[in-house]
Order: C-alpha cells, then sequence, then structure tokens
C-alpha cells in the first residue's frame, strides 16, 4: 500500500470520505488515519497488497468475499470493506460498484 499518496487522496476527498467512515467521529485527521489502521489491517490479516489485489476487480471481489466471511457480523469487517473500497477508488479513480 502506498500509505503517503493514499493519505493524501483521502485528504483531498474531503467530506467524501464520509461513505467509508462511519466511526461518527469528526471527518478529518483521525478519520483518514483510521481508514488507513483499517487497510493495512486487512494487507495483514490476509496476507495481501492491497495495490496488487486492486488492479483486477475480480480480485477485489475475491477479497471482499474473503473479508465477509471471515469476520460474521463484526464492526471489523465493514470497516475492512470499507477500507478496501476506498483504497480502490484511490488506484481506480472510480468507485467500487
Amino acid at each position: 500500500m502506498t500509505q503517503t499518496e493514499f493519505k493524501e487522496f483521502l485528504k483531498i476527498k474531503g467530506q467524501g470520505i464520509s461513505k467509508y467512515y462511519t466511526e461518527g467521529k469528526v471527518l478529518g485527521l483521525n478519520a483518514i488515519n483510521d481508514i488507513i489502521k483499517w487497510a493495512k489491517g486487512v494487507e495483514r490479516v490476509f496476507e495481501v497488497d492491497l495495490d496488487v489485489i486492486v488492479n483486477s476487480h475480480e480480485e477485489t471481489v475475491h477479497l471482499l468475499n474473503k473479508v465477509d466471511q471471515s469476520y460474521g457480523m463484526n464492526k471489523q469487517k465493514s470497516k475492512s470493506i470499507a477500507a478496501i473500497k476506498a483504497y480502490y477508488e484511490f488506484r481506480n479513480g472510480r468507485e467500487y460498484i
């Protein structure tokens, strides 16, 4: 993951990051750092490189399904899925659909 560029992308998105951040906190640097932390957690837990994964829509779908199945009905699931989708948008210039 290219953390510095991702952080800049999230800063530029400003209030637009609210679709990836449902913690109810003010959308500022803390929210940006949380999203980055969640993305790094996905890389660590699932032993993947998001730069590689989000280059392929199919690989992204596979990872999202893996996260969905791994976490059950857990708050971490929604955070992880949001981080993957944010990174997908960052790398591909469009929202994940």
